[in-house]
C-alpha cells in the first residue's frame, strides 16, 4: 500500500482578493489526497468570536477560499463545546470519501506528556515563577486558556521538583543552574580566558548565563561564538534566539564575520534551497550567511 500524507498542517495556499492583490493564507489543515481545505475556526454558538476582528478574517478566508472554487469546510470552537466536532469532522471527511482515524489513548496522552515536559523544562531552566507565568499568559493570543493552563502546569513542575529533592536528584536544567550559582559566588574560579561557544543560536537563557559568569570573572576575557539563526532547531527545549540575534546586548561590543559561502554540499543540490527557505520567521536574511560573533578585541573566523 502506497504511503501518503493525510494532511498537512497550515500549509501555504496563495489566493487573489477582488483587487487582484495576491496574498497567502495557512488554512488549519490541508488535505492532500481530495485537495481539501479545512478551517477550525474560534466562533461561538452565536457566531462571535473572543478574539478582536476575527470575525471578520474567518470570512475573508471563506470568500477567498470560495473565489478560488477551494473544496473548503470548517469547524468551530462551538462544536468542541457542544460536542459535536468529532462528528462534524467525520461527516465532512467521509463525503470526500478521507479515512477518519481517532488518535489513541497512548499517543494522545505521549503528546500531552511532552507538551507538559516542555514546558516544565522551561519553566525550571528560567526560573519562572507562577506570577511571571500568568504575566507571559496575558500576553498570548488566546489569553484564558493561557491563563488556565498556567497554573495547571506550575503545580506539575512543583510536584516535579520535590520530587527530584526527596530522592536527592537533579536534571541537567539543575546542573546548570547549579554551575551558574558556583561560579557567581566565586565558589568556582574559572582557569580560562577565552570561551568558545559553537551552534551558538541554540543557547538558552540559563546556559547564556553562566556564559556570562565565566566571561564576568576574568578581566580581558573573550569570547567566540558560531552560529546559524537558521539552524535554530531547539526552542523546545529552551532555546532563544534573541540571545543571538541581540549578540552585543547580551555580551557587549563585537566582531561579526560572515560566512556566505559553502563548501559542504555540491552546488546542485545547494539550489533549492532559496525556495524551501523563504517565509522563515524569526530569522535573518538568508543572504547573511554563518557568522561568528565575538566579544570586543577578538579577532574571529567563521567555523565552516
Amino acid at each position: 500500500m502506497a504511503a501518503f500524507r493525510r494532511f498537512d498542517y497550515e500549509r501555504q495556499i496563495a489566493v487573489e482578493d477582488d483587487d487582484g492583490t495576491v496574498r497567502h493564507l495557512h488554512p488549519d489543515f490541508y488535505y492532500p489526497l481530495t485537495d481539501t481545505v479545512h478551517e477550525h475556526f474560534a466562533l461561538n454558538p452565536d457566531g462571535t468570536s473572543p478574539f478582536a476582528d476575527y470575525v471578520q478574517h474567518a470570512e475573508s478566508k471563506r470568500q477567498a477560499y470560495r473565489r478560488k472554487e477551494i473544496d473548503f469546510f470548517e469547524t468551530t470552537s462551538a462544536q468542541a463545546s457542544s460536542e459535536t466536532l468529532l462528528s462534524t469532522l467525520e461527516a465532512e471527511l467521509a463525503r470526500r470519501a478521507v479515512h477518519f482515524q481517532r488518535k489513541s489513548y497512548a499517543e494522545i496522552t505521549k503528546a500531552v506528556d511532552k507538551l507538559i515536559s516542555t514546558c516544565i523544562k522551561h519553566i525550571r531552566a528560567s526560573h519562572l515563577t507562577l506570577d511571571m507565568l500568568l504575566e507571559r499568559a496575558g500576553t498570548l493570543h488566546d489569553k484564558e486558556r493561557a491563563k488556565l493552563y498556567a497554573p495547571a502546569v506550575w503545580m506539575i513542575t512543583q510536584g516535579y521538583s520535590q520530587r527530584l529533592e526527596e530522592t536527592r536528584r537533579i536534571d541537567f536544567d539543575s546542573m546548570i543552574a547549579d554551575a551558574v550559582r558556583l561560579v557567581e559566588t566565586g565558589r568556582y574560579q574559572t582557569p580560562y580566558s577565552l570561551i568558545l561557544v559553537d551552534e551558538f543560536q541554540d543557547i538558552s537563557g540559563p546556559r547564556a548565563n553562566l556564559i556570562k559568569a565565566l566571561k564576568q570573572q576574568r578581566a580581558f576575557s573573550k569570547m567566540f561564538a558560531v552560529e546559524d539563526d537558521w539552524q535554530s532547531i531547539y526552542r523546545f527545549a529552551g532555546s532563544d534566539i534573541t540571545i543571538f540575534t541581540q549578540f552585543e546586548a547580551n555580551f557587549g561590543v563585537s566582531w561579526q564575520a560572515r560566512l556566505e559561502q559553502t563548501y559542504r554540499c555540491a552546488l546542485e543540490s545547494m539550489q533549492p534551497v532559496p525556495r524551501i527557505s523563504l517565509g522563515r520567521r524569526g530569522a535573518t536574511n538568508r543572504r547573511a550567511g554563518r557568522s561568528g560573533c565575538t566579544s570586543r578585541s577578538t579577532t574571529s573566523l567563521p567555523q565552516a
